[in-house]
């Protein structure tokens, strides 16, 4: 439980993924935030449909891409969202996502996706 003086918010940030690529997480997301921000990445980025992701005990795993871009994206108990590239074009795309994506996730819409556990 928090303390009674901590507020969550969203606030995503950028880091270097293992694969040496960009990543945008999102750490205190709940791993439903996934649906809205695919919504978002099909109307506002024009990515392709995203399948229904993948679903385990601590992770939820999908994929997209935007013409020849591919994406990962998911969520997992030690970094809440992320997105990640799989090339040096997809860097520059999860960069336009991630710049976009902090411009609403402090909004009441997303309010609901944050985890206190």
């Amino acid at each position: 439980m928090l303390p009674a003086n901590e507020k969550r918010i969203l606030e995503g940030k950028f880091y270097k993924a293992a694969n040496g690529h960009l990543s945008y997480e999102i750490y205190y997301a709940t791993p439903d935030i996934i649906f809205p921000i695919s919504d978002i990445l099909v109307a506002k980025f024009k990515c392709s449909h995203i399948d229904l992701p993948l679903l385990g005990l601590d992770v939820v795993i999908t994929k997209c891409q935007q013409g020849n871009i591919k994406l990962d994206l998911g969520w997992d108990n030690w970094s809440g969202f992320y997105v990640f590239a799989n090339s040096a074009e997809g860097d520059n795309l999860v960069k336009e996502i991630g710049d976009y994506l902090n411009t609403v996730i402090g909004g009441s819409d997303f309010e609901k996706y944050i985890h206190y556990w």
